[in-house]
């Protein structure tokens, strides 16, 4: 595939049907293996229903994006300006909640792209540090290793209807220079 046009479009009211859907398609293509009968409503219940989205565009410390390839909205970004994590030492950082793209996207740069958008708005947001939590299994742990982030700690995560074995997680950081 030629390697085409990636923008990364802050999210606005009339794109959150498209927010929503890219989301939750995405979600359900790399997640399902997590839950209890590959059921995931108690996250998209609690991640992609409109008034989720609406509450979270509403509150001035979240940003939502989506992410596009030329005209082809492929994923989405969700960021935390401003978070205290707790590994080993107290971080005040910019959060990467969320990065997730739909499956026949992924390897093919984009992912790479939403790291250096993420990693110059926190710059320019005066922000020293980049966290985020990603799976203890999994291609994401690597993808991210390989971009400089380091393990600064493990959470464990407690929604109802997890497989038990999925809810290791790690806390990941990398400070900007």
């Amino acid at each position: 595939m030629k390697k085409g046009a990636i923008s990364i479009v802050p999210l606005r009211p009339e794109l959150f049907e498209t927010y929503i859907q890219v989301g939750t398609t995405s979600y359900c293509q790399h997640y399902l293996h997590l839950w209890e009968n590959q059921d995931p409503t108690y996250y998209i219940e609690n991640a992609f229903r409109s008034e989720v989205v609406q509450k979270e565009w509403e509150d001035p410390e979240v940003l939502l994006y989506l992410i596009y390839l030329e005209t082809l909205p492929v994923g989405i970004l969700k960021i935390i300006l401003d978070k205290v994590i707790n590994g080993e030492n107290k971080i005040n950082c910019l959060f990467l909640e969320r990065i997730y793209l739909l499956a026949a996207y992924t390897g093919k740069g984009i992912g790479q792209a939403a790291l250096e958008f993420t990693e110059t708005l926190a710059r320019k947001k005066g922000q020293n540090h980049i966290c985020l939590e990603t799976m203890q299994k999994g291609p994401a742990l690597d993808f991210y290793q390989k971009n400089g982030y380091a393990i600064l700690g493990v959470k464990q995560l407690d929604f109802p209807g997890m497989v038990t074995d999925e809810r290791p997680m790690y806390i990941l950081g990398k400070a900007l220079l």
